[in-house]
């Protein structure tokens, strides 16, 4: 369901389709929701709803499109995050926009990983490894962010 709301947000950045792309998510939450009713109420698709639906309504061409993707993703799941968990991070943004840019690598190194690794395991470590790089990346990001002062907020 990521990978789904994924390509939808990403296809409404690359074609700067907007109404196309609202289309396709209003499609993809009521093929959901006939399909597999119980993860409407979870939290996981409704931040990945939410989430997407910011990076469609706020994408443009424009040469600062990563810093506002990501200020819009977070602007549209605050107030779910803030209801489920009653906490907000305040490093959320710097955290996301440090590591947006190994979320696509990752996802097709892992599919690489995979589907090499299916035809004979031993090739699939070359691509295994580079995973295991930005994972690690991502993870120093996140412990690093993590020891900010006040970089998260409980109400």
């Amino acid at each position: 369901r990521a990978g789904i709301m994924g390509v939808i947000a990403l296809l409404a950045v690359i074609w700067n389709r907007k109404a196309l792309s609202l289309y396709s998510l209003v499609l993809a939450g009521l093929i959901t929701a006939i399909i597999w009713p119980q993860w409407i109420t979870t939290i996981s698709f409704q931040l990945s709803y939410a989430a997407t639906l910011g990076i469609i309504l706020f994408s443009s061409g424009n040469s600062h499109r990563e810093l506002k993707l990501t200020f819009a993703a977070q602007c549209f799941t605050f107030p779910i995050i803030l209801f489920h968990f009653k906490e907000i991070s305040t490093v959320a943004p710097l955290s996301n926009l440090l590591v947006s840019f190994t979320i696509a690598p990752i996802m097709l190194l892992g599919f690489l990983t995979a589907f090499t690794g299916a035809i004979y395991w031993f090739l699939g470590i070359p691509f295994a490894f580079l995973s295991y790089g930005l994972l690690s990346y991502i993870v120093f990001i996140i412990e690093t962010c993590a020891k900010i002062p006040y970089g998260h907020l409980k109400f």
